[in-house]
């Protein structure tokens, strides 16, 4: 996925009008870590310029010994926290990384 979103800068910062277009097929239900540190999950599509988030949470604490891909793989473990967030709309811009789930986290 981050080679995707280096494609879509390198375009925007050639001036280009409209960034590619990101096709995805992995997983509906992703984690999405952006900007600034913040960490979201739920049912990911993509509209436009936006990641649109449905049923998302905030990963307020991760509470796991292997990281992200941990919840990705085995779901919420018993010292995660997460915060719903209702539906999320994120820039693909502020998008540094996806990761699809095996499980939901909400």
């Amino acid at each position: 996925m981050s080679g995707m979103i280096e494609q879509i800068i390198e375009r925007v910062l050639l001036g280009e009008s409209k960034p590619a277009e990101v096709v995805d097929t992995g997983s509906v239900y992703k984690i999405i870590v952006c900007q600034r540190g913040f960490v979201y999950a739920g049912k990911v599509d993509f509209s436009g310029e936006y990641i649109v988030v449905r049923d998302a949470v905030n990963i307020r604490k991760w509470g796991t010994t292997s990281g992200l891909g941990q919840l990705a793989l085995q779901g919420k473990q018993s010292e995660t926290v997460l915060d719903r967030v209702g539906t999320l709309r994120v820039h693909k811009l502020a998008v540094v990384s996806m990761i699809d789930c095996e499980v939901s986290l909400v």
